[in-house]
């Protein structure tokens, strides 16, 4: 998330993953969360893990979440120290399933439901009116 000239970080994450308040400059933050879901119909337990990295400095991913083949969009390619974070989100089931395409695409749509919803839990509105 790169905020648009004169907002903040604040104003596109919701407030349960801002960080502790200090009056230093911040780094960086990390705001981690695990979930245990309710997923199916091939595995009725999912794991939801929701990360939240916020940073002044260059854009970027913090190193353990640097993607391999991504080609930055030139607006994304900023060289200078910016106020931005990252929201990474992973939702999976594990377990052996059957191969039945059905069912394994009703429980990616189970799983995809589920990410919808963390960006809705994790952004604010004014984000997504930003964004729409």
């Amino acid at each position: 998330m790169l905020p648009r000239a004169g907002e903040t970080v604040e104003e596109y994450v919701v407030k349960e993953v801002h960080g502790i308040p200090f009056e230093a400059k911040l780094r960086h933050a990390l705001s981690e969360s695990t979930f245990e879901t309710n997923t199916g119909p091939l595995s009725s337990k999912g794991t939801l893990v929701v990360r939240v990295y916020r940073t002044n400095a260059p854009l970027g991913f913090p190193p353990d979440m640097v993607p391999r083949g991504l080609v930055v969009a030139p607006k994304f390619d900023v060289k200078h120290a910016c106020e931005h974070a990252v929201v990474d989100a992973d939702h999976y089931v594990e377990g052996r399933m059957p191969l039945d395409m059905d069912q394994t695409s009703t429980q990616l749509l189970s799983l995809h439901k589920t990410m919808k919803a963390v960006f809705e839990a994790t952004t604010t509105k004014h984000a997504r009116d930003a964004w729409a």
